[in-house]
């Protein structure tokens, strides 16, 4: 299901779709996603894993390129290792313009509580 969640946030976004696996078989990701000539490797997982194939690419860049990678899974917001790590649900605020932040940046600071709002 994560698969078809964040390829579905990939698809309504206008991002293409694009999937690797060596002919080995390994590595395979599960998405590259393409902007302006910058790519990302996305890896969803149902449960934080390792992401092997993912982390095994960052760690040769020689062999494949230097890219920006992230992975979705069923955790908080995180990074290190060489990629960024987002909730499952995060996949659904993906858009096509951003080129560094996969959710948008929030001002906190602009936000105000709305007049009808209940209180706690």
């Amino acid at each position: 299901m994560e698969r078809k969640q964040a390829a579905s946030a990939f698809y309504t976004s206008g991002r293409g779709l694009y999937y690797f696996h060596a002919p080995s078989g390994s590595p395979e990701l599960d998405f590259l996603t393409e902007d302006e000539g910058d790519v990302t490797i996305v890896e969803c997982k149902a449960t934080n894993n390792r992401a092997t194939s993912m982390k095994y690419v960052i760690a040769n860049p020689t062999k494949y390129g230097k890219y920006r990678a992230i992975k979705f899974s069923d955790t908080n917001i995180g990074g290190g290792d060489g990629f960024d790590t987002y909730p499952l649900y995060a996949a659904e605020f993906i858009t096509k313009d951003q080129k560094r932040n996969v959710v948008p940046e929030v001002e906190v600071g602009k936000l105000k509580i709305p007049d009808n709002a209940a209180l706690l």
